[in-house]
């Protein structure tokens, strides 16, 4: 059942049409003798939906038009037929949703009060992680926010499972330095026709890398802009996140063409190597060392600006993924991935080496009273849908780039396509939703809390 509830503008604008002369204080109304129209002027609210909706009976309405985004200097302006037949009423639905349409919600933003202990299991485990992003976001800055780890760009290539077999096999933190040390080891097993392969992907990359990052601030500048309590411009948002959808797409899809290129003319000492840095047999310390190629592939890639190797780093550390994985090694990722643009990457790579989510999460929640974690509960049991929107169109991704790992061919737009519509929407919707619901939370938060959120930031012992 939909729970789901609209506030009704406080006015109760019910007009009946064929009265030749109506007045009223608020919303503002007017009619001429020479006109065949009334004209109707509301003044609406910031981060609010309206809705006009129509009745003859007072109880079945149905919408009128579209729905319209508050903004208190620029009021709504309509203008209604006088020469109804019937008695007709009008009114405004005033959406508590920020403007978010129905369809992405099963409950209205911050609104939906929720038992933790009520939570689905699915829903109890986004608990932590929007707690999570909560805390890097009540405790951080706009800047912090910008941040984001160059190898977590399109890593859907089975990286995150490798990674945690390797910290399976050696600790929570076995993994540190892996990847900048495997992705020059990448380069030294290949020979030079292979380097080369990467390298045309590297100038591929590039222009895409940059604009991921580019339009990535602009949607974290507009999230968190919501602070200021100015509203959200959807439609600006969603657009943001499609295109970034969309660079994501193109970056995942052009690499495992150019992965599979490579593939097919492995030796099978080079796929030895490749198998060897998987299980272990190779180590992090192993790979620092230099090796008979180091000199040659340090002399090809020292021309290389620091954009390019960025781009050199994430391709190369994610190709051993997908030569050495399956295709369920590649689909999985943390859900902690998703929509991450609150800063919670700064904190964990930057103010702490590696921090758990769950820490974080749990520093957070210890702050808040029982009314506050109904709403964070709330938001857990929102963003299921929407996150599962984005997982299901990564996956689908993934999925239909493999057969290029066994000579077939792919439909390079269609996949691209696909992945923008399904998960880049669901993931900028998740962000927006996470946004609003902050931007709630905010308001009820009180100084003393903050300044003990802030201590736990500063004090990175505890």
């Amino acid at each position: 059942m939909n729970t789901r509830k609209h506030a009704l503008s406080a006015f109760a604008l019910a007009i009946i049409l064929t009265h030749p002369a109506i007045s009223t204080g608020y919303p503002s109304l007017e009619n001429s003798n020479e006109s065949d129209q009334i004209q109707i002027t509301y003044i609406t609210k910031n981060g609010y939906s309206y809705q006009l909706q129509k009745s003859i009976d007072l109880v079945s309405w149905t919408d009128v038009g579209e729905t319209q985004l508050g903004d208190p200097q620029n009021p709504i302006s309509l203008s209604l037929s006088a020469l109804e037949t019937l008695a007709v009423f009008y009114r405004f639905r005033e959406s508590i949703d920020y403007g978010a349409p129905e369809s992405w919600l099963g409950y209205p933003i911050a609104s939906n009060r929720v038992s933790p202990d009520s939570l689905s299991n699915e829903a109890s485990g986004y608990y932590t992680i929007v707690a999570a992003k909560a805390f890097a976001y009540f405790t951080g800055t706009l800047e912090q926010a910008y941040h984001e780890p160059v190898g977590e760009v399109a890593n859907y290539f089975g990286y995150a499972a490798l990674r945690q077999e390797i910290r399976d096999r050696g600790g929570s933190q076995a993994d540190e330095g892996f990847r900048g040390a495997s992705w020059m080891e990448t380069l030294e097993i290949l020979n030079a026709e292979q380097r080369q392969v990467l390298y045309e992907l590297m100038y591929v990359h590039e222009p895409l890398f940059e604009g991921f990052f580019d339009i990535r601030f602009d949607l974290v500048d507009e999230l968190w802009a919501v602070r200021t309590g100015d509203g959200l411009n959807l439609s600006k948002v969603l657009s943001i996140g499609l295109q970034m959808g969309r660079n994501e797409a193109e970056l995942t899809v052009t690499s495992a063409e150019a992965y599979s290129a490579i593939l097919p003319t492995l030796s099978t000492e080079q796929l030895q190597a490749f198998q060897d840095i998987r299980s272990g047999a190779t180590t992090i310390a192993d790979m620092q060392q230099d090796g008979p190629n180091t000199a040659t592939v340090e002399s090809e890639i020292a021309d290389f600006n620091n954009t390019q190797r960025d781009v050199l780093l994430a391709m190369a550390s994610k190709m051993i993924s997908w030569i050495t994985g399956t295709v369920d090694d590649a689909v999985i990722l943390p859900p902690g991935k998703i929509s991450n643009y609150f800063g919670f990457a700064y904190y964990r790579y930057v103010d702490r080496a590696s921090v758990s989510r769950s820490d974080a999460a749990n520093k957070f929640l210890s702050v808040l009273d029982n009314i506050q974690k109904t709403i964070i509960a709330g938001l857990a049991q929102d963003v299921v849908t929407t996150s599962n929107a984005y997982i299901d169109g990564r996956e689908n991704l993934i999925r239909g780039l493999y057969p290029l790992r066994l000579g077939q061919s792919v439909d390079h737009n269609e996949l691209v396509d696909a992945y923008t519509s399904h998960a880049g929407l669901g993931e900028t919707q998740r962000a927006i939703i996470e946004a609003l619901t902050f931007y709630e939370l905010e308001k009820t938060i009180t100084t003393e809390q903050l300044a003990e959120l802030a201590s736990y930031r500063t004090d990175t012992s505890q």
